[in-house]
């Protein structure tokens, strides 16, 4: 998960199983992991939503 975040990468069961070599299953099964995930997803999702809009995207509502 640190290395998705380093890289700028979405945080998602999918993502962090692959980059770890381990299943879906595995993850759900772990609760201390599958909190992790859930919650730094849902941060994410937040920061997406308060990032400024563009400029160009801002000039195209006018």
């Amino acid at each position: 998960m640190r290395r998705l975040i380093k890289e700028g990468e979405e945080i998602n069961f999918r993502a962090v199983a692959r980059r770890a070599g381990v299943s879906l299953d595995f993850l759900y099964a772990h609760t201390d992991l599958r909190r992790r995930i859930e919650t730094l997803h849902g941060q994410q999702r937040t920061a997406d939503r308060r990032a400024p809009r563009s400029t160009t995207a801002r000039l195209s509502i006018l």
